[in-house]
């Protein structure tokens, strides 16, 4: 579990590596013509997504987000998303009627 933690700290980082990487494709596909984007995140995915929809740098980026089982999602997150947010919740998540306002 520990070398997992130690994986995801590093080379999931948020701030240091995840977010510049989706900058990135949003910049690439803006070139092509793309004017809006939408994130699907599945488990740990979901928690990107959710950053993501919460970040004001994405602001006007992204026209919508999924969260399908989301994973260390919690409910203090739900007020800073910006956009139209669908979730697919399993069995195991919390209630997250947070999100429905």
């Amino acid at each position: 579990m520990k070398e997992l933690q130690d994986f995801m700290n590093s080379v999931g980082n948020w701030e240091d590596r995840v977010k510049p990487d989706v900058l990135a494709v949003i910049e690439e596909y803006t070139k092509r013509g793309a004017n809006q984007f939408g994130l699907f995140g599945w488990c740990w995915g979901g928690k990107i997504t959710t950053l993501a929809a919460s970040d004001p740098d994405f602001k006007g980026k992204l026209g919508a987000a999924a969260l399908i089982h989301p994973g260390l999602v919690t409910n203090d997150e739900a007020p800073g998303v910006q956009v139209p947010m669908y979730l697919m919740l399993s069995k195991t998540e919390p209630d997250m009627v947070h999100y429905m306002q």
